[in-house]
């Protein structure tokens, strides 16, 4: 499972937006990859210039990491001007250990 949380203007909450969430090896071989729509609406309560926060929880489960090593999620906004965001982790398996 992969959680994340997207902080956005209401201004550009307003707008119907896009994400894609990439799992790639360390050499950028995508494993995985999801894509969705998302648009917000501000509450009443909102105070101008307050951020929005939208959480999103994506299922990963079924994607099998070939190997113990490095991976990325690549998270890309894919709006014009907002650069995609890369998180890198190890991953490891029980039967990894002791080597």
């Amino acid at each position: 499972m992969l959680a994340l949380m997207i902080e956005i203007t209401a201004v550009e909450a307003a707008e119907p937006r896009e994400i894609r969430v990439r799992i790639e090896n360390e050499d950028g071989g995508r494993l995985a990859e999801a894509s969705g729509g998302f648009q917000l609406q501000s509450p009443p309560d909102h105070d101008p210039g307050e951020m929005l926060n939208l959480p999103i929880v994506l299922d990963f489960r079924d994607v099998e990491l070939p190997a113990a090593g490095r991976y990325q999620v690549v998270v890309d906004p894919m709006s014009k001007g907002i650069v995609e965001t890369q998180l890198s982790f190890r991953a490891g398996f029980p039967s990894d250990q002791g080597r």
